[in-house]
């Protein structure tokens, strides 16, 4: 981080290192238990779904924004109440993929049906039908 700021100033990566160096002195912080399980629930729920919400946001996002400018292209309130559906659809969609998919374990019966309906998709969306 370091570094790179010195080479070249960018606030992102400012922000970022400054982020990453909090989580690491976080990270060894011995933390009374009281406040990891009571205080930080939610976070942490959201937290151990964090990777199937990033992984989904962006489609979930793309679709409430295409909803919400047909139904009401202009107007500040009703446009921040989309954002607000949007990120609380987003945390929806993440949580059930993290249920449905990254939280399941693995097994190879479960890898070849995900590989033959990737396939089948391809073969499908080649011949036109989808």
């Amino acid at each position: 981080g370091v570094v790179a700021l010195a080479l070249e100033w960018r606030t992102r990566i400012a922000l970022a290192w400054c982020v990453a160096l909090v989580l690491a002195v976080a990270g060894a912080v011995r933390w009374p238990t009281a406040w990891r399980n009571a205080r930080w629930a939610p976070l942490v729920w959201v937290g151990q779904r964090s990777y199937s919400i990033f992984l989904i946001h962006f489609a979930v996002c793309l679709l409430v924004n295409a909803v919400w400018h047909a139904l009401w292209p202009t107007g500040m309130a009703i446009n921040a109440l989309g954002l607000v559906v949007a990120v609380a659809a987003s945390i929806a969609a993440g949580a059930l993929l993290y249920r449905w998919v990254e939280s399941r374990q693995a097994s190879w019966m479960r890898l070849i049906g995900w590989q033959a309906g990737v396939l089948g998709m391809g073969a499908l969306a080649i011949k036109g039908l989808l």
